[in-house]
């Protein structure tokens, strides 16, 4: 808004209260996304990892075609019951109410323990058997390709 001051010359006058609490907002939300954005490149490479961020390079290395098929494939299994998900969901239960227990008894909670694991194995293994599966049926090309991009995920090391 422009005014006359003493000398008659238009002059500036500050801008209204609502204008600069928005400009200040503004402002803030911007480097709030800049910020967010800048974390993201230095700790991730500026890229969402999506829900397999927390797998072993060989996961991470297949495509998003390989990951989609292996994924059905374990959810087949699963739901044919060779997942064992509810024995698995049944031995954590046991953990739990046995670490709840008093008097503790730490052997039975290393038994248990070992349970789990051996659920765990048993998905791994699951895992590995289909693995290998889609590798047979994968191309040389496709074969190759998939082994570079683990190649260059090893190099680079673990994601934090």
């Amino acid at each position: 808004m422009l005014e006359p001051n003493d000398s008659g010359t238009p002059s500036r006058t500050s801008a209204p209260r609502w204008m600069r609490i928005l400009l200040v907002a503004s402002l803030s939300v911007n480097l709030l996304v800049l910020g967010i954005l800048a974390g993201s490149a230095l700790m991730g490479g500026g890229r969402w990892h999506g829900p397999d961020h927390h797998t072993g390079p060989m996961a991470r290395a297949l495509s998003d075609e390989d990951r989609r098929i292996l994924r059905e494939r374990m959810r087949t299994a699963r739901n044919e019951g060779q997942g064992g998900y509810r024995a698995h969901r049944a031995a954590l239960g046991q953990l739990l109410n046995q670490l709840r227990a008093t008097p503790y008894d730490s052997a039975a909670v290393e038994t248990q323990l070992r349970a789990v694991r051996g659920h765990f194995m048993d998905r791994m293994e699951r895992g590995q058997t289909l693995l290998a599966a889609r590798f047979a049926e994968m191309s040389p090309a496709e074969r190759a390709a998939y082994a570079d991009r683990l190649e260059a995920g090893l190099r680079k090391g673990p994601r934090r």
